[in-house]
């Protein structure tokens, strides 16, 4: 079975490199990292100022692995639909 067979998104882009390149310029406050679903990394961002500028200036670089690992996340999360939801113990009709 081919992954594209398997994740049916897995041949969508999801997120756009142009764009997190652009919310780079305003990384310092932690743009990109959110764009990319790095909630806890986007906050110290913010707060630090891009971890005083020097981590803003290494994401330059890191935008592309950002942006691959992003559309792996997505690709493997399950839809809403694939989830059971836990209704207790089931009860033996016996």
């Amino acid at each position: 079975m081919s992954v594209a067979a398997a994740y049916p998104t897995a041949n969508r882009n999801t997120h756009s490199i142009a764009i997190g390149y652009l919310f780079w310029l305003f990384g310092f406050l932690g743009m990109h990292r959110f764009y990319y679903g790095k909630r806890i990394t986007g906050t110290i961002w913010f707060f630090t100022l891009g971890l005083f500028l020097i981590g803003w200036f290494i994401d330059l670089f890191l935008i592309p692995l950002m942006d691959a690992r992003a559309e792996v996340l997505i690709v493997r999360r399950p839809s809403h639909r694939s989830r059971r939801l836990y209704s207790g113990p089931r009860a033996n009709p016996c």
